[in-house]
């Protein structure tokens, strides 16, 4: 497990796998446009869990998504399919997991702040809070050309991923009711997105 040690912050290995044994397995997998990691649970009791977890992920993203998903797999342990995937029994047990890393020695002040925020009632995806997910993109290793799109003027044109082109309009709650120039077609976009200007 040493290889784990170059995905998570410093001195935060240690308190990390004291929460590894045998009933789970962990693999380090390329990027999904869909989600950051993933929990899926024994088909018995005798065949492990499976853990995956994105490898683009900065240090402190990372990081909590691993307890996201560990602490996925303990309450599966409890409680099987009795339990909502994300319901009480699972955002107590991930506060629970979570505390021990909130200590400057891990995690930079900002990021410690926006999780304490998040730990009152935490979501299914550490993404789905604006805060936490600003904080910890700022972390990420973004071209020098991009921009997250909550910060460029309104009716810019702005590429995200690929060739295709958008112009940003109004705010909808956290995402931009967005026009691609070639279809016309109308997309919301999270505000958060890291984005390239392009000139019109």
């Amino acid at each position: 497990m040493q290889e784990l040690k170059q995905f998570l912050p410093q001195n935060s290995y240690e308190k990390v796998i004291e929460h590894f044994d045998d009933s789970f397995t962990l693999k380090i997998v390329k990027p999904r446009k869909t989600k950051l990691g993933d929990f899926r649970p024994n088909s018995s009791r005798n065949q492990p869990s499976k853990i995956t977890i994105n490898n683009n992920l900065n240090q402190y993203s990372f990081l909590i998504t691993l307890i996201h998903e560990i602490s996925h797999h303990t309450v599966w342990k409890k409680y099987r399919s009795k339990v909502a995937p994300h319901g009480k029994e699972w955002k107590s047990e991930f506060k629970y997991l979570m505390l021990p890393f909130l200590h400057p020695s891990i995690l930079p002040e900002d990021v410690i702040k926006a999780i304490s925020k998040y730990l009152i009632s935490p979501k299914a995806a550490s993404c789905s809070d604006e805060n936490l997910y600003r904080i910890l993109s700022s972390y990420d290793c973004i071209d020098d050309d991009k921009i997250m799109l909550e910060l460029i003027p309104g009716n810019a044109h702005f590429s995200i991923s690929n060739d295709r082109v958008f112009r940003k309009g109004v705010k909808r709650r956290t995402r931009y009711l967005c026009t691609e120039i070639r279809t016309k077609k109308q997309y919301t976009v999270r505000g958060t997105a890291f984005v390239k200007i392009v000139d019109k």
